[in-house]
């Protein structure tokens, strides 16, 4: 059975270890990794058993409740043991939280839904503790977060 905290906080693949609380009384929410597929090479698909370090991400996610949330993801980089796999070495990733993403699949549905009632993309990214850049690469297409 769950954990209490891992079912409230709804993140599928990952599970909570701890909670603090900080000075504000905004919560940091301490996850480690509970799907087993996310050893597996992003290239090949074999499942891994050599880890090379421990790592922690902190990707952004939707707010949870009137206090700020803060996610620590505390992870593993393995080695793929397989000779004829072009990945050596891969981070831990589950479908919410892709590789290289720094935000959760449900803040960009949320932010893309805010986005979509026609909020300002400042006050929607200031909203979501997002920084948005826009920077012209044509000049009918901004690109922002």
């Amino acid at each position: 059975m769950e954990q209490g905290t891992t079912v409230l906080l709804g993140l599928p693949g990952v599970a909570v270890r701890r909670v603090e609380i900080r000075a504000d009384g905004g919560r940091v929410v301490h996850v480690v990794t509970a799907d087993p597929d996310a050893a597996a090479s992003p290239s090949c698909r074999v499942v891994s058993i050599s880890c090379k370090e421990k790592v922690a991400t902190r990707p952004r996610d939707i707010p949870y409740g009137t206090a700020s949330l803060e996610l620590v993801w505390h992870k593993r980089r393995w080695r793929c043991t397989q000779a004829d796999c072009p990945q050596q070495s891969f981070t831990e990733s589950v479908p919410q939280v892709p590789s290289r993403r720094r935000t959760t699949g449900r803040l960009r549905v949320a932010v893309a839904r805010a986005v979509a009632d026609n909020r300002s993309v400042a006050e929607v990214a200031a909203n979501h503790r997002l920084g948005w850049a826009c920077r012209r690469l044509s000049t009918s297409s901004p690109t922002w977060w």
